[in-house]
């Protein structure tokens, strides 16, 4: 770990930057600053938590700053229990059924990614990773059987479901059994769904849901290539 975007050269190159006082490098550092000074609320399906665990995540692989961790963790718990308010405790299995499970992309794709980047941040423990890995596994069973547009391969509520499945079962393997079932559950999405719905309906180009909904749906197959081709293998 880290798995997933993280690795080893690309964490010296954005140390390189923080050296180098980028301004790349400096507003992000301002925006960890702000979220470990205060406590935000989640903001649309919980993106502004998501965003700040990761942003924090990121901040603390380059410069080991235990209040950076803290905050990142702080967030990351309320991604896995709360829905509005960081203790609001309104969260948990059922969060992502709001909207259809929309939220799968917050809580279960870019969550497992925030998972990945905290897995061995002090304050991590093997209680927090399972109770994480209980959640994935339940958000996603969930999606599986009555989110919308689960079976619709080219849709970006399907793409949130499928980095949600494909990002927890890469982060988790070795920390439980189910990550392989996770993994078996991406490999079959993408070769017997993404990879023909894709070639069929992308053919000349032009994205059919809008340029406004590929950008993420892009993002997050660019992720799980790169992800994929580092991927320990499977005992």
């Amino acid at each position: 770990h880290p798995r997933i975007l993280l690795k080893a050269e690309r964490l010296a190159a954005l140390r390189a930057l923080r050296d180098a006082g980028a301004p790349s490098w400096r507003r992000l550092a301002d925006k960890c600053d702000e979220y470990a000074g205060q406590t935000i609320d989640s903001g649309y399906e919980a993106w502004d938590w998501v965003n700040a665990s990761l942003d924090l995540a990121m901040c603390n692989a380059v410069s080991s700053r235990p209040d950076y961790a803290r905050a990142a963790l702080r967030y990351f718990r309320a991604v896995l229990d709360d829905h509005y308010k960081v203790g609001d405790g309104a969260g948990g299995d059922d969060v992502v059924h709001h909207d259809d499970g929309y939220s799968i992309r917050t809580h279960g794709c870019f969550g497992a990614i925030a998972y990945d980047w905290l897995h061995d941040a002090p304050g991590m423990t093997d209680e927090l990773r399972k109770h994480a890995i209980d959640r994935f596994v339940a958000w996603n069973k969930w999606f599986g059987e009555s989110g919308y547009n689960r079976d619709q391969p080219i849709a970006n509520y399907f793409m949130g479901y499928f980095g949600s499945v494909a990002f927890s079962g890469i982060a988790a393997q070795g920390d439980d059994p189910r990550a392989g079932d996770l993994l078996k559950r991406a490999q079959h999405m993408f070769s017997s769904g993404v990879v023909p719905t894709y070639t069929q309906k992308l053919a000349g180009g032009d994205f059919p849901e809008g340029w406004q909904y590929g950008d993420m749906v892009g993002a997050i197959l660019a992720i799980f290539a790169d992800a994929e081709a580092r991927r320990p293998a499977a005992p």
